[in-house]
């Protein structure tokens, strides 16, 4: 019952992330850790949210900034489409993004890549989704 609950065919997951230019991810974390091991957290979190992200739907985008084109991406997999983030803020960003979405999709769940919980947290979340809304933006803290 979870699983297809999950999988629900129209369900959009939306991943926002950065691409991993060194010194300009994790920002907060550089004088601790450095750039370079910043930029590999930033990068091993990335690839966690399209991991879990791809556990929960067959539908899946990555939203990034600044770079599109960045070698990384080549390594996400090909079950996911990559899109370029468009908007002054954030919020604009992310707006558009879950716009477009529900242009094609019942259901969409949008995310920052940092911000992923645990699988089975995300299952939870998903069945209040289908219980109670039609469209969702949600901004998840890390638990």
């Amino acid at each position: 019952m979870i699983d297809h609950a999950i999988h629900e065919p129209d369900t959009l997951i939306q991943v926002f992330t950065r691409a991993p230019i060194e010194g300009s991810v994790k920002t907060r974390l550089i004088p601790e850790l450095g750039s370079r091991k910043a930029c590999e957290l930033h990068q091993r979190m990335t690839l966690h949210a399209v991991k879990v992200a791809t556990s929960m739907s067959s539908k899946l985008e990555i939203w990034i900034t600044p770079n599109i084109n960045h070698v990384f991406f080549n390594a996400v997999g090909s079950n996911c489409q990559l899109k370029s983030q468009v908007g002054e803020s954030l919020a604009d960003r992310m707006s558009l993004a879950l716009s477009k979405g529900l242009e094609e999709h019942k259901k969409v769940i949008l995310f920052q890549n940092m911000q992923v919980p645990h699988r089975k947290i995300l299952i939870i979340l998903f069945q209040r989704i289908y219980s109670e809304w039609e469209g969702v933006i949600s901004r998840l803290a890390v638990l």
